[in-house]
Order: structure tokens, then sequence, then C-alpha cells
């Protein structure tokens, strides 16, 4: 089976996101199909931006996931088919799987 990559997220369902405001960490719990509890794990969380506005109609799903990183911090925009956009900057962004 391959390795779970940021560029399989498409019509990944973003089910939870949770945030430790104390420790700067946050996990969203995704469901992909063909992998056991996938989710992208958080560390050094500087900024998080989850808007709800649904302008392309209700859905859970990722439509596209970017992941770049320089020498200071990771960003992740998750562009969902409702149409919102998900950012995240961070000392650390990882996609993983299992528990």
């Amino acid at each position: 089976m391959p390795d779970l990559q940021w560029s399989g997220l498409h019509d990944a369902v973003l089910v939870a996101a949770r945030l430790d405001w104390d420790s700067g960490s946050a996990i969203l719990e995704l469901r992909v199909w063909g992998f056991e509890q996938p989710r992208i794990c958080v560390r050094g969380l500087r900024r998080l931006e989850v808007p709800r506005e649904h302008a392309w109609g209700p859905s859970v799903s990722i439509l596209e996931a970017k992941h770049e990183h320089d020498a200071e911090r990771e960003r992740l925009e998750l562009q969902m088919q409702s149409g919102d956009l998900i950012r995240i900057e961070a000392d650390e962004i990882r996609l993983v799987e299992g528990p």
C-alpha cells in the first residue's frame, strides 16, 4: 500500500479539528479511503484560519492540499469542496497514519 501523501487528500473527509492552545498543537482528524486513522499533526502553531462559510455549498471533503515549508516554518492550505480555505502556519505539520 502506498504512503499517505498530501497529494492524496483529494476527496478526504475532514472529521474534526482539535486545538490545544497551551501547547500550541493541533490535530485534524481525517477519513481517507485505504488508510487507518489518518490525521494532520501540528506543533508550534503560529496561525490557524478555519472559515466555514460554504460559498460553494456544504461539504466536508477536501478538494486540494498544498504543503510548503521554508527555513522558518511550514504552511498548509486545505481547499475544501465547500469553497472554504483552511490555512495553518506552524513549526511542524505532519501527515500521519495509525494509532
